[in-house]
């Protein structure tokens, strides 16, 4: 079935413009007859959110394995996403491999109604235990392939993403390894200095995991590296824009700064999606979920219970533009990743979602067909 999409204003190459775009299963399209026409009035048309990081939703973690993938990507085209990279913590190595075997094999067998799975994000386990954060510190260990390829086995094609400490022995070694591979490298729960940070990004790491949170912390004479990678061009700077995890000021000075490199995220656990608050797991740890925040007993929080939707109207709330907002949730997770899409264009997927002018999801297509109506 095709779809002609009038009135719409397309997420394109030169902003927000007024245009028609037809919606085919083989991806966008010139406008032309189609078998359905819908008018939307000025509504805008964007490429579908992608969440780079995500861990959990709708009562699953991705640890978890068996469904909990398929329950996340039938879900989530509620919130306008329409990809995701499964993330998965640290946990015993068994774990980690049934939990990486289980999303590869939902990956083969996808259900076409529901968000696609580009690929695995490894969060873990290869942190530093100064700055572990909500991983589990008996998880943790140090850079070296013999630990990720147990873990990836023969699914590191699906290997989209690896986040790791990259100060720790061997780390600028292993990440050189993985990038020269294909594997998006970021730098994340890390003590290192911002001299050490300059060093790691030479080495081929271009993108920071949740910046600012799990870090090494900032002095006037001694940074850390979240400054550092706010200070270079090359670097894609994750942002939970949840208002929980950065203050409102730190994410302000962040977009004043590269707002053209930042990727918004959830780090999304379990709760996200049910409405509820109280007990929930994340990485075989309780964690407690109040007042939109989700933390161990410890108080140290664990991951969010955003939606990718709300994270993109936080961005505007913050000062950003309808288009600048949906660039880091809808079109830069695409093309730092090496994932298809990013603009409405001929050519490009026809996973898109209509929003109105508070980014609000009004309907989500994949593959050119409708999967969610508000």
């Amino acid at each position: 079935m095709t779809t002609l999409i009038k009135n719409a204003r397309l997420f394109t190459r030169k902003g927000l413009v007024p245009g028609d775009v037809c919606l085919t299963p083989q991806g966008l399209a010139a406008p032309a007859a189609a078998d359905a026409t819908i008018d939307v009035a000025g509504a805008i048309l964007a490429p579908g959110l992608v969440d780079v990081h995500i861990h959990g939703s709708f009562d699953v973690d991705c640890l978890d394995g068996g469904d909990s993938v398929a329950t996340m990507a039938a879900g989530l085209p509620r919130f306008g996403v329409t990809g995701f990279l499964p993330s998965l913590a640290a946990a015993p190595l068994p774990t980690m491999t049934a939990a990486m075997v289980a999303a590869c094999e939902y990956m083969s067998a996808p259900n076409p109604m529901a968000a696609k799975v580009y690929g695995v994000h490894l969060e873990g386990p290869f942190f530093n235990p100064a700055r572990a954060g909500a991983q589990p510190h008996e998880a943790l260990r140090l850079p070296n392939l013999a630990d990720y390829q147990a873990i990836v086995g023969e699914h590191e094609k699906h290997v989209k993403k690896i986040s790791l400490s990259c100060e720790l022995p061997g780390g600028i070694d292993f990440a050189r390894e993985l990038a020269a591979r294909g594997v998006a490298v970021s730098l994340a729960h890390t003590e290192a200095t911002a001299e050490q940070a300059h060093e790691i990004f030479g080495a081929g790491v271009r993108h920071f995991t949740h910046c600012f949170n799990a870090a090494g912390a900032m002095f006037n004479r001694a940074p850390g590296p979240a400054i550092a990678a706010l200070n270079d061009a090359r670097i894609t700077l994750e942002m939970i824009c949840d208002n929980v995890h950065l203050h409102r000021d730190l994410m302000k000075v962040m977009l004043c700064c590269a707002a053209d490199r930042i990727v918004g995220i959830t780090d999304a656990m379990m709760a996200a999606g049910t409405g509820r608050e109280g007990e929930f797991m994340l990485a075989g740890q309780k964690v407690y979920v109040k007042d939109g925040a989700a933390r161990l007993d410890s108080e140290s929080l664990a991951g969010s219970v955003a939606t990718l939707d709300f994270v993109t109207q936080n961005l505007m709330k913050l000062g950003l533009s309808q288009y600048d907002a949906l660039a880091c949730t809808a079109s830069r997770p695409r093309t730092t990743h090496g994932l298809p899409g990013g603009f409405v264009e001929p050519g490009a997927p026809a996973d898109v979602v209509l929003f109105d002018d508070d980014l609000r999801v009004l309907a989500t297509y994949i593959d050119g067909r409708e999967v969610y109506k508000s």
